[in-house]
């Protein structure tokens, strides 16, 4: 591969052998000629495509001369210091072969420098053939280093493959979109330099005018953008008188219903339709009691008056006024009166704080909070059955109504022991009771007796934790009778 040879193989005369004056250097010059030549003459003595197989031929076999020369240097450096360790051991000890030699007769030594010649030329062979095995590995060393390289340039070959086939294929919108581009270009130069000739005084005209313009096209934007505000006020203007529209068309509708009924339905519809009414007003607890454009009054369950004082039958949610009917005939015993005066405030406070705009909504507010209390005090009720109940109101927080506390007393008679197990409820608790019934806040305190309050208060709240809004009967008592049963 790289044709080297061992001396005596060479067929041609010693370097030694051969005059200087035959080899002329390829790239020496006169100094005098290079400097006049330049660069013009380097250029046209050495041609491109010899200068291209000098650096993709030449040059690497050059670099592989010089590794394999060098190594060539080191091993007959080392050799020589072998040879020379040699002969010292061997002038320290002659060889027994050398001994008899010197010792034969003149007959016996040309068959003992036979010998020494067999000999020689054994180890000269031998060490031709290590060469040869290191020729023969460092050959396969770079064959394995060829076919890498080999494998590396293929692959490269398809990339370079598939990037030129992306590029032939975009090439010609390219040249397409480039031709198009300078056409473009041609175009508004030849405007510009139309421009440059025509009258610059003219131009300055057609300037100033299209400022006038744009300034003209900005107040206009300005006027478009105000009248688009004052149409979206309107817009929403309109829909509230659609919405009262509405709201009258329903009035004078039912009025007008009432006023065909009255003129044309017989006294057996007029039972039936009263039936109606008061199966609604059993229905939804409310009955009205007066109605007219300045005051409405309203009965809730036979226990609350609700005078709502109009403006054309406009609530005014100020001037609310809710009394507890004291009549006899409809007064019921209350077990829990704290719990109907905090209801009485939700109740107020609901409808203070919301935006209503009609009665009904009113009556929807109320009837949610006292509805909502009519289920805790159920449940306050059942509690009370087996262990003593307690309703008392917190103190007041600013302008929200303060929490309400519910307090159930728990015996222990094994342990001779009591806890109170406290129940809090604030407004949005109670409003939307039992729809957080889960997240009720809750406290157990030991009046006495050797008991802990931990294990209560995780049953009663193991026990809370599990009620929801549709599963929730007698949530509370359970979770008082669980608290009883860990030290029972």
């Amino acid at each position: 591969m790289t044709g080297i040879k061992f001396m005596d193989e060479l067929t041609v005369p010693r370097r030694s052998n051969f005059h200087r004056a035959g080899f002329t250097p390829r790239g020496r010059r006169d100094s005098a000629t290079s400097e006049a030549g330049g660069d013009s003459e380097t250029a046209s003595a050495i041609p491109l495509a010899e200068y291209i197989v000098a650096m993709a031929v030449d040059l690497p076999q050059l670099e592989l001369y010089s590794h394999v020369a060098r190594d060539l240097q080191m091993w007959i450096q080392h050799s020589k210091e072998n040879f020379k360790q040699a002969e010292v051991e061997c002038a320290k000890v002659t060889p027994e072969l050398f001994r008899e030699y010197s010792r034969c007769s003149e007959e016996d030594r040309p068959d003992f420098q036979q010998s020494l010649k067999l000999i020689k030329s054994h180890a000269h062979d031998q060490a031709k053939s290590k060469w040869y095995e290191w020729k023969l590995e460092w050959i396969k060393q770079l064959q394995e280093s060829a076919d890498e390289g080999f494998d590396d340039l293929e692959g490269d070959a398809k990339v370079l493959e598939s990037l030129t086939r992306q590029v032939q294929d975009i090439l010609p919108s390219l040249r397409e979109e480039y031709e198009n581009a300078i056409k473009e270009l041609e175009q508004e130069q030849a405007e510009v330099d139309e421009l440059e000739r025509s009258d610059q005084s003219q131009l300055n005209v057609l300037k100033a005018n299209i400022a006038e313009q744009e300034l003209a096209l900005e107040s206009y934007r300005t006027e478009i953008s105000e009248n688009k505000a004052k149409v979206t006020n309107l817009e929403e203007k309109l829909e509230e008188i659609e919405q009262q529209k509405k709201e009258s068309l329903q009035a004078i509708a039912d009025a007008e219903r009432m006023a065909l009924v009255q003129k044309n339905s017989t006294k057996a519809e007029v039972f039936k339709l009263r039936d109606e009414l008061e199966s609604i007003q059993s229905l939804h607890f409310w009955r009205a009691s007066k109605l007219g454009p300045d005051l409405v009054e309203l009965i809730y369950d036979s226990r609350y008056l609700v005078s709502i004082p109009c403006t054309k039958f406009r609530p005014r949610t100020k001037d609310l006024i809710v009394t507890r009917l004291t009549d006899p005939s409809t007064r019921r015993r209350d077990d829990f009166p704290k719990l109907t005066e905090y209801s009485f405030k939700v109740g107020m406070h609901q409808v203070m704080t919301d935006k209503m705009v009609n009665v009904r909504q009113i009556a929807h507010r109320l009837s949610d909070t006292w509805a909502a209390c009519a289920q805790l005090r159920q449940q306050l009720t059942f509690v009370g059955i087996k262990f003593p109940t307690t309703v008392f109101i917190g103190p007041n927080e600013g302008d929200k109504p303060p929490e309400l506390n519910v307090v159930a007393t728990i015996l222990y008679p094994g342990k001779r022991a009591k806890a109170l197990v406290k129940f809090v409820l604030n407004v949005d608790t109670f409003a939307s009771w039992p729809s957080n019934v889960a997240s009720l806040e809750c406290s157990v305190e030991v009046a006495y007796g050797s008991i802990e309050s931990a294990p209560v208060l995780e049953a009663v709240r193991g026990r809370l934790a599990k009620a929801t809004q549709a599963d929730n009967h007698g949530c509370l008592l359970d979770a008082c009778i669980l608290g009883l049963e860990q030290y029972d």
